[in-house]
């Protein structure tokens, strides 16, 4: 093929392209009560918590990307390389303080000599509550979730069809949610150590959370639910970086320098 058959082959090839659809997924579009959506289709999970941040989940490749809208940024990478860069932060600013700042940060840490850095995990026990009430048009089953015997948290979770269809491909990415607990955490906050037990994995397993109560000193608050539940069309580059975003390091996306 002379070079003239080439340069014509490639910008038909181009003008080809252009013409293609977008590749679409059948999916499902989740409103919650605040504002937030969540995107799920083909093994893939997006989450708009806010006007300037946004985390996707590909279970397909076990990958997390964070996305900064104000700055335009995003990270990519498995969620231990996260973790590993939270700590490594971690570290970098104790190291910016004076002695007496580091003590004072340690014992806000819990980080005191002498004391067991391996926190007492709670005896978590769940419980089916029977059918809870219709959310968003879906029929739930409610769980209660006790921690050392005291109320914690009650899940109103539906496992029907479209929601569990493409909430039971994200089964990697549950598994996950222990480890983000303890890297958010340092695995010592309570509300970490209930979310980062088996117990509570486990029943996530069961269906999509649609609403959720929390219990604390004796009182109750519905923290979260679901409005609305949409089946829909969702682009396959809804689940990837914005075009013209700049990647950077997790180091970097959490406000450290940019480097490995």
């Amino acid at each position: 093929m002379n070079k003239r058959s080439a340069s014509l082959l490639a910008a038909g090839l181009a003008s080809l392209v252009l013409l293609l659809p977008s590749v679409v997924l059948a999916g499902v579009v989740v409103t919650h009560a605040d504002g937030s959506r969540a995107y799920l289709a083909d093994g893939c999970f997006k989450q708009v918590d806010g006007e300037n941040q946004t985390m996707i989940f590909d279970a397909n490749r076990d990958v997390m990307i964070l996305v900064d809208t104000t700055r335009k940024i995003y990270a990519e990478g498995t969620v231990d390389a996260f973790c590993e860069s939270g700590s490594n932060l971690m570290e970098q600013a104790m190291a910016g303080l004076s002695p007496e700042e580091q003590e004072m940060m340690k014992q806000m840490m819990g980080d005191l000599p002498g004391q067991d850095k391996t926190p007492k995990r709670p005896d978590v026990r769940v419980e089916r509550g029977g059918d809870g009430d219709s959310v968003a048009g879906y029929a739930t089953v409610r769980y209660r979730v006790t921690a050392d015997g005291k109320p914690y948290e009650e899940l109103w979770l539906s496992a029907a069809p479209p929601l569990m269809e493409e909430f039971g491909r994200l089964g990697s990415m549950v598994e996950q949610t222990g480890r983000l607990a303890e890297c958010f955490g340092g695995g010592l906050a309570a509300e970490d150590l209930v979310e980062a037990g088996p117990e509570y994995i486990a029943l996530l397993k069961k269906g999509y959370p649609l609403k959720t109560v929390k219990f604390e000193d004796g009182r109750s608050e519905v923290q979260d639910e679901v409005v609305k539940v949409e089946e829909m069309s969702i682009p396959a580059s809804e689940f990837g970086p914005p075009p013209g975003y700049r990647k950077v390091s997790f180091r970097e996306l959490m406000g450290g320098q940019q480097g490995p």
